[in-house]
């Protein structure tokens, strides 16, 4: 990326970091963005709606290559076992139509039984909230890389469902 356009960033941002470390610590961001490019072309044919995840995990014909346990556990005591968990949960900020999601989401996340499929789901509606924070300016670029190993175990998580197969 050119040095005028990482300027440019910058100051629209008032940062006064190093132009180096201000790239290299959001990467991640840069993986996300392609990454889930490439989710929402591969595995969603370019429309990716929060409202079709439960199909979408119902159609997987297997989930055997994903790794769901990992960002599963990260999410459930980032969002049920924090002290400050309800105000964690809530500043996925939800929109009024998603309540049945959110409802549905938090549900998995308490329930010590949930089975992988509504695992996966819980954490894609996860993923939704944050793609949508972060694509529609409600994350902050000057403190995102305190989200750094969300967004790594999510990157993660994304590339072991775009490499599982396709229903023919």
């Amino acid at each position: 990326m050119p040095d005028s356009t990482i300027d440019h960033i910058k100051e629209q941002l008032t940062c006064y970091e190093d132009s180096n470390n201000f790239l290299q610590s959001r990467r991640f961001l840069f993986e996300f963005a392609v990454i889930w490019n490439i989710f929402e072309k591969k595995k969603v044919r370019n429309h990716a709606s929060i409202f079709d995840v439960s199909d979408f995990v119902e159609r997987l014909p297997s989930i055997d290559n994903i790794n769901i346990n990992e960002i599963f556990e990260y999410f459930k005591n980032r969002y049920t076992n924090n002290p400050n968990y309800a105000n964690l949960f809530e500043a996925l900020r939800w929109r009024d139509k998603e309540k049945d999601k959110k409802d549905e989401t938090h549900r998995i996340l308490l329930d010590k039984d949930s089975i992988d499929k509504d695992k996966i789901k819980a954490v894609l509606y996860i993923i939704f909230r944050l793609r949508n924070n972060l694509f529609h300016g409600e994350k902050s670029i000057l403190t995102i890389d305190q989200q750094r190993e969300t967004f790594n175990l999510v990157n993660s998580f994304l590339l072991d469902v775009i490499e599982t197969p396709n229903r023919n």
